[in-house]
């Protein structure tokens, strides 16, 4: 009678113990997505060739447009976090573009967001800092 009682309880244990482990497994897999993407050169938002690692930037990453680079969105894009360096320009064209976090343009001395089209929309929805010589042109 122990032994029935303790294989329910050891059954029970192993149930909850699946449970957990495939949540866990859902909860770091959703997140595993998210990073932080720099670009490698000029070119467009959506080319491999634009980013280090070929990884275009998703609406979970950071992005970091590095010191030289400019990168123009041709396409609908998103991402969380974007940062636009010295020297650096993102240029967005008539195309919907949103930041869902933080964005900052320059480090002290340049930097530009230029939006050339009044089709799309362009949102961003978190802090926003224009550094000393950085510039936003609509």
């Amino acid at each position: 009678m122990i032994n029935i009682f303790r294989n329910k309880i050891e059954q029970k244990t192993v149930g909850m113990l699946k449970v957990f482990i495939v949540l866990l497994g859902l909860f770091l897999g959703v997140n595993s997505f998210a990073a932080t993407i720099t670009s490698a050169g000029t070119g467009n938002w959506s080319a491999t060739a634009t980013w280090v690692g070929g990884v275009v930037p998703g609406s979970g990453d950071d992005v970091i447009i590095a010191s030289g680079h400019t990168v123009t969105v041709a396409a609908n894009a998103s991402c969380t976090a974007l940062s636009v360096g010295d020297g650096s320009t993102l240029i967005i064209g008539g195309f919907t573009f949103s930041v869902t976090g933080t964005t900052s343009i320059g480090g002290g001395t340049s930097g530009s967001i230029v939006s050339n089209s009044t089709l799309g929309s362009k949102t961003f929805t978190g802090l926003m800092t224009i550094n000393s010589g950085a510039t936003w042109n609509s």
